[in-house]
C-alpha cells in the first residue's frame, strides 16, 4: 500500500511513483486537493482537501489531521489480540471508571484514589 499526498504544483516526483505503484497493482491512497489531481487517476482511494488560497505558506493541519487518523484506525485494526476490537484506549474503558451516562467518566466513591 502507497500513501500519496501531493497539492498544487504537484511534485512531478510523487505522481510518478504514483503512476509506477498503480501499474505494479498497488493499492494507493491519496490525498489532495483535487479530483483532477494527477493522483487521483491512479487511486484506489482518494481524498480530496479543498485548501483556500494562501498568501505565503500552506496549512499542512487538514492534511495531516487525516494522515494520522488514518494510522491511528490502521493500527487498531491491525491487532490480532484484540479480536477485531480496537486497544486503543479510551477514558471510559480505563479500569475503575464508571461508564454509566450521568457519572460519564467519574469514579465511583468506592474507586476514588486518596
Amino acid at each position: 500500500m502507497l500513501v500519496a499526498i501531493s497539492f498544487r504544483y504537484y511534485a512531478q516526483e510523487v505522481a510518478a511513483i504514483t503512476e509506477t505503484a498503480a501499474q505494479t497493482g498497488t493499492p494507493i491512497i491519496a490525498i489532495t486537493d483535487s479530483q483532477l489531481s494527477p493522483l487521483a487517476k491512479s487511486a484506489s482511494v482518494l481524498f480530496t482537501i479543498r485548501e483556500d488560497k494562501y498568501s505565503f505558506s500552506r496549512s499542512l493541519a487538514a492534511p495531516m489531521c487525516l494522515a494520522q487518523a488514518l494510522t491511528i484506525a490502521l493500527a487498531s485494526t491491525l491487532q490480532p489480540e484484540a479480536g477485531g476490537k480496537p486497544l486503543i484506549p479510551v477514558v471510559t474503558e480505563r479500569s475503575g471508571v464508571a461508564s454509566n451516562r450521568k457519572g460519564q467518566g467519574r469514579r465511583s466513591s468506592s474507586q476514588r484514589k486518596i
